[in-house]
This record gives structure tokens, sequence and C-alpha cells, in this order.
């Protein structure tokens, strides 16, 4: 069995230590940001991107600000990102992003001289469709955008697919509609529901953008030096009993066109575009590079680094399996000489309302039990209704067990085989008592479904079998789509509620 990264990366002792560079229980951030100062930015590059991309937001003078901050030198970013899924996807998209913000904010009191400004990395270049195509307003089947995606999903217009999906959400219907850029639709919903607090959106899909990194790419290309220091960093994660998240590619760089995004494969000294048959050597892929930079794509594996060369970022903030393919770059970092941020975990939370939490005080229990399985709540339930056969089953177990250890102790000193037949007859008891018990829990269900539906109801609705609310439901599930105000609401509740600065997961109880 490996050892766990989410465990082992918040331990004290830091057994994680070699693959990160600081420590994220106890991170000195005056060093952080003395350490990101010494690598270059092309502030003014960015600046005047940023500003292109939020021309729809003549009047926000609040990201506005945040974006001209980032001109000067005292100015330090706080990022997290995602592919741009159908109406901002799942919850844990929201949750990174009230994180960034979150630790923005936490920063920006702590070291007054500084300002920190909070970034989300739209992955626009992503070419998974599947992933972002569709989201879920309940667990029974997900909304889905039924058009062809081809190429970077960020650049796919929007037909008229998109009314089949908006005719009954009149909150969304002014973000994504026909005629629109999925990046642009992803950015205005999600500027909407964070506007307030500066929040600056960043597409990383940007020619300008490109030409900054095309020095990476070039070397990526000519020496391919990435997928070694990778595989090397792999495998001694692996030697210390820790899965290996990411699997490189001997190039990790797409070619992107209108039409597609196809890994580059190198073989007899010429350099081969997946699925497109184009062909080139050397010398003709570092021309296609140098004239047309926009064309070349960081994979997962380089795509951080691209993010540290365009931002002067302090922290990234992620889920587990991203922090664990970061563990996997440090070298990647260290070669192409890049900095490498300190790595935070995202928000993790699971909602409920006061009035399913009153249901749960009601049938005495935690609202926390939520988080147990149907058969943790079903014997819960069934301890506390003090059904006497129901006890008679655990005591009668727990009293034959205890005989039977005495006689089997006893037996081993006069005949080994004797109580060897007794341990056999143990485990055999025991698997039986418990079948009882079990059945006796299941017709207590049977007999009292009022003390057992409706908390199984609740559960179901939260967090069924298979499911996890945070990387399953949409925000708009909350919200009621009829009150344009309801979704800004819930978006403040979840900021007064919730602790992003805390590393564990918790339960959320919400009025709604």
């Amino acid at each position: 069995m490996s050892r766990s990264i989410k465990t082992d990366y918040l331990l004290r002792d830091q057994p994680l230590a070699d693959f990160h560079s600081y420590n994220p229980c106890n991170p000195n951030y005056l060093q952080i940001i003395q350490d990101r100062s010494k690598y270059p930015c092309k502030r003014e590059l960015l600046l005047q991107v940023l500003l292109n991309q939020h021309q729809f937001l003549p009047n926000n003078q609040k990201t506005v600000q945040k974006i001209y901050q980032l001109g000067h030198n005292d100015t330090f970013t706080v990022t997290t990102g995602q592919q741009p899924a159908l109406f901002g996807g799942p919850l844990y998209t929201i949750y990174k992003t009230i994180s960034a913000i979150a630790w923005a904010k936490q920063l920006q009191q702590q070291f007054p001289d500084y300002q920190f400004v909070p970034i989300f990395w739209i992955a626009s270049e992503d070419h998974d469709f599947a992933e972002i195509n569709h989201t879920y307003f309940d667990y029974k089947s997900p909304l889905i955008y039924e058009s062809v995606f081809k190429g970077a999903v960020g650049r796919h217009l929007i037909d008229n697919q998109i009314l089949n999906l908006t005719k009954n959400i009149p909150l969304i219907q002014d973000f994504y509609k026909p005629n629109t850029t999925w990046t642009e639709a992803f950015r205005k919903w999600m500027h909407y529901l964070f506007a307030d607090e500066g929040l600056v959106l960043l597409d990383a899909d940007n020619p300008y953008f490109k030409e900054t990194f095309a020095p990476i790419m070039e070397q990526e290309l000519v020496e391919q030096k990435s997928y070694s220091l990778i595989q090397e960093t792999s495998r001694e994660l692996i030697s210390r009993e820790y899965h290996a998240q990411l699997k490189p590619q001997p190039i990790n760089l797409f070619y992107l066109d209108e039409n597609s995004r196809n890994k580059i494969e190198y073989k007899d000294n010429q350099y081969f575009i997946d699925k497109i048959n184009l062909i080139y050597t050397q010398k003709q892929i570092l021309t296609e590079h140098k004239n047309h930079p926009e064309r070349f794509s960081p994979n997962a594996a380089l795509r951080p680094v691209f993010q540290e060369v365009i931002l002067p970022n302090i922290a990234y903030i992620s889920g587990w399996a991203e922090i664990a393919y970061w563990l996997q770059l440090k070298p990647v970092f260290q070669h192409y000489n890049v900095f490498y941020p300190l790595l935070l975990p995202r928000l993790s939370t699971t909602l409920m309302s006061q009035n399913q939490a009153d249901t749960f005080i009601k049938a005495k229990l935690e609202p926390s039990d939520i988080l147990k399985t149907i058969p943790e709540l079903r014997k819960r339930i069934a301890h506390n209704l003090n059904y006497p056969y129901l006890n008679t089953t655990e005591s009668t177990n727990n009293q034959i067990q205890t005989l039977l250890n005495q006689l089997s102790g006893e037996l081993e000193k006069l005949e080994p085989g004797l109580a060897f037949s007794t341990r056999a007859l143990l485990i055999k008891n025991f698997k039986f008592l418990n079948h009882i018990h079990l059945k006796v829990e299941k017709a207590l269900v049977n007999r009292y479904p009022s003390h057992f539906k409706p908390i199984f109801d609740i559960k179901n609705n939260i967090q069924p079998e298979n499911f996890i609310q945070e990387r399953t439901l949409n925000l708009l599930s909350f919200c009621n789509f009829s009150d344009p105000n309801s979704v800004k609401d819930f978006i403040k509740q979840l900021f007064q509620l919730s602790q992003p600065t805390d590393f564990q997961h918790k339960l959320i109880i919400y009025n709604g």
C-alpha cells in the first residue's frame, strides 16, 4: 500500500520536503516574497494583456485596480486555476477561487507593505471536451452541451445548442449565449460571481504570453529534458512508497491549431504531429515555433512552469491531485530557472442546509454524521432506538467471544490442535452473530421508517454513494434561478462560513 501524499504533505516533520520548496504548515512569507523577487517577470506585458482581456469590465474598479497593481514590483499573486467547465463546473472550482481570494486577503493584512492579487488561471487550451461540456444540478443526470468541440476548448464558439440548457436559467443567459467563445462566457460568469473581491481571470491562450515562454518551449523541443527529470523524480517518489500522479511525455508540448491539439513526437530525428500528418525536421519545427509560438501549448507537465514564468506568483492553490503532480516537477523548475511557489490545498467542504442539520439533530445525530456511509448511519440510528434485541445480539456476541477466547487459551496448553479448532469456531461465530445483528438493523429500518428514511433521504440528497458533492454539483444547485441576488448571497455565505486557510475537510451549514 502506498503512502498518502495528502497526509504526509501536511506533517510537521515534512517527509516530502525534498519535492517542494516551502512548508505549507509554517511558511515564511517574507522569505518567499524575497525569493520570488529574484526572478524576472514581464509586468508591463502582463498588465496590458490582462487589461485587454478585461475590456468588458470598464466600470469594475476593484478588478481593474488589481490589474494595475500588477505593474508594480511590490505586487505578488496568489493563483488557482481550472478548465473552463460549463456554468463554472463542479463546486471545487468555486472553492479554489474562494481559497485564492481568502489567502490574498490574509497576506494583505499580514504584510501591508506589499499588494496581493488573486488570480484565476483559465486553462482554456485544454482539449478534454468531456470534462467541460457538462455540469450537474442534481445527481441523477447532467446538463450536457451537445455541440462538437475542436482544438482548444476556450476558442469554441458557442452555438444555439446552449439555448436548450439556459432556457430555464435566466441568471446564466447573459453569459452563456450563442456567438460567445467558451472562455469569454466562463470569464464573465466567474467575474459576475467574484467581481466584489477583485478576482482577475487570466486566459493563458495568448500569443504574447507564448512569446515570453518561447525560450523554454524551444529548449523543450531540442533537449527534451523535462521528461528525464520528471521520470527521475517519479522513481524517487515511488521508492518512498508514494504514487507518481503525472505521466510525462518525451516532449511535453502540444501542437495547437484551429481544429485540434495534438502531441508532438520525436523519432528518427524528425518531429511528428500526432493525428494530423505533419512532419518537421528540427530546423523546420524551430522555425515554426519562432514564427508561431502560439501554436505550441504546454501540457500538464509544463503548464505550471508556464504559469510561473508569466505571473509574479508566491502561492498556488490546488486540489490534492494537482499537488501530487507538482511534487514531480521541482527539478524541471530548477532546470529552467523558474520560481517554484508555495503549494496550498484548496478549501474542501460539504454543504448542508440548516433544515437538514436540524433533522439530524432531532434524530440524535451530529450534522457531521452526513459524512458517514448509509450502513454507518443505519447503525447509529438503530443504536439510538435502544431496541433490546439489537443490544442482546451485540452483548451475546461479546460474551461468546470472551468465553471462546478463554477456552482457546486453556486448550492451547493441553492440545494446540483443539485450540486451533476453537479459534475457527470463534471466527465463524463472530461472522454469524454479526450477520444476525445486521439483519436486526435492517428489520428496524422496515419497522420504524420515520426514524431512518428522513436521514437516508438527506444523505442521498447531499452525497449519495459513489458521488462526492464538491466534485459533482454546480453552485447553482444551491440557488434560486429566478432570483439574481440568490447566487451572490450564497457566495457571501461561503466566504463567511468557510475557513479556506484550514486544510481539513469541513462541513458547512448554510441558510437555505
